[in-house]
């Protein structure tokens, strides 16, 4: 049976930010319903990847769409503020030339295409014929603390193992390469990362850029902008005209790339209730009015794969949804609160955590939609 979820005008969804690609990975931010005008910034420039899986460098203030690795339109890409602690200059990051990188007797380095499909811009590296001495390694000099080592990979020849190490070889991680270029990632806490690569195959040879050392439990998606600290995607759009407080209903689309708690989705730029967000490290979908909480039953939220998501609210009763199924409802209080405006992707107030990730659609009615619309929508 087909759910008609617009029967009559007052139906319709009162505020939807269009989200579609404009090419050259930026992002239309226009209303095609409701008031006012989206406010975007961001404090530095970043890094959006293109339908053909290559990385570019947008300027500050410009908001980025994103693509699978596949060339998939995954929508608005909304990152937190990230920064780089292995080095500042493209010799560590990127070519691998820099005297800190210190390769065995038996491994090359030379220079390959980077991931921004610049020429010469990443490092080759290729593997002779004693597995010990093909590798090559940087020393950190930093305080201990959880930390993540990240690097985009690719297979340029062969097919034997290939490793990384975040602790100096103690454990290497065996990784399963494409001739793509991928993120790979380590996870520890200690001192003085030494990060690098081996090699087990004689003349086997990869492909190497971006490599990057964050204060965090997880990669950014995307590179970090040489000798710049990322700074965090900030969407909103005005509250008057676009969101009713005493009833209504969102609906989103996210593709999750890495979870932590309490991701605000659709939040408030200075305090209030926040309508959508991933609470517990991913496994609920919760909507809060300022006072009491209502969450779907725990699921977590797939990468790199479109997830629907959806929260209502009206008259004593608000609940969410996550891909068809509803959780329980909670008492709502009357009124979302929200102040300052309705943030798409971050926090306003600075309590919960951006989402890093993309989002697709992300409709707000100014009515609550019935569970069988919200059903329907969400699976």
């Amino acid at each position: 049976m087909r759910v008609a979820l617009h029967q009559r005008k007052s139906k319709l969804p009162k505020f939807i930010p269009m989200l579609n690609d404009l090419g050259a990975g930026e992002v239309n931010l226009r209303l095609s319903r409701g008031s006012g005008v989206a406010t975007f910034t961001r404090a530095s420039t970043a890094y959006t990847r293109l339908s053909t899986g290559l990385f570019a460098l947008v300027g500050s203030g410009v908001a980025r769409s994103a693509y699978a690795a596949d060339g998939t339109y995954l929508g608005y890409f909304a990152e937190g503020a990230r920064a780089d602690v292995l080095g500042t200059t493209n010799e560590i990051r990127r070519t691998m030339t820099d005297v800190g990188w210190v390769a065995g007797a038996t491994m090359t380095v030379g220079t390959a295409t980077g991931a921004d499909g610049v020429a010469s811009a990443g490092a080759s590296l290729t593997g002779g014929a004693v597995e010990a001495t093909n590798t090559i390694l940087f020393t950190t000099v930093l305080a201990s603390a959880q930390r993540t080592f990240s690097a985009w990979v690719r297979r340029k020849t062969g097919s034997g193992t290939v490793s990384m190490t975040d602790n100096n070889g103690t454990n290497w991680t065996n990784l399963t390469l494409t001739t793509t270029y991928q993120l790979f990632q380590l996870t520890r806490t200690q001192a003085n990362p030494i990060v690098g690569f081996r090699i087990s195959t004689n003349t086997d040879a990869i492909e190497v850029d971006f490599n990057t050392i964050e204060a965090a439990a997880f990669a950014n998606s995307t590179p970090i902008p040489v000798n710049v600290s990322k700074a965090e995607d900030q969407l909103s759009f005005p509250l008057a005209g676009n969101i009713n407080q005493t009833q209504g209903t969102i609906y989103l689309e996210v593709t999750a790339v890495a979870q932590a708690s309490q991701e605000h989705l659709i939040s408030r730029v200075t305090s209030g209730g926040v309508p959508l967000y991933v609470q517990t490290n991913g496994t609920e979908i919760s909507i809060f009015d300022g006072a009491t909480e209502a969450s779907s039953p725990a699921a977590t939220l797939p990468f790199t794969t479109p997830t629907k998501l959806a929260s209502s609210w009206s008259g004593t009763t608000m609940r969410a949804f996550n891909s068809g199924t509803k959780g329980t409802d909670a008492v709502f209080d009357g009124n979302m609160s929200i102040v300052g405006g309705i943030a798409v992707g971050y926090d306003g107030a600075g309590t919960g955590a951006p989402p890093f990730g993309s989002i697709r659609a992300a409709p707000i009615y100014n009515r609550k939609l019935s569970d069988d619309q919200l059903k329907a929508m969400t699976t």
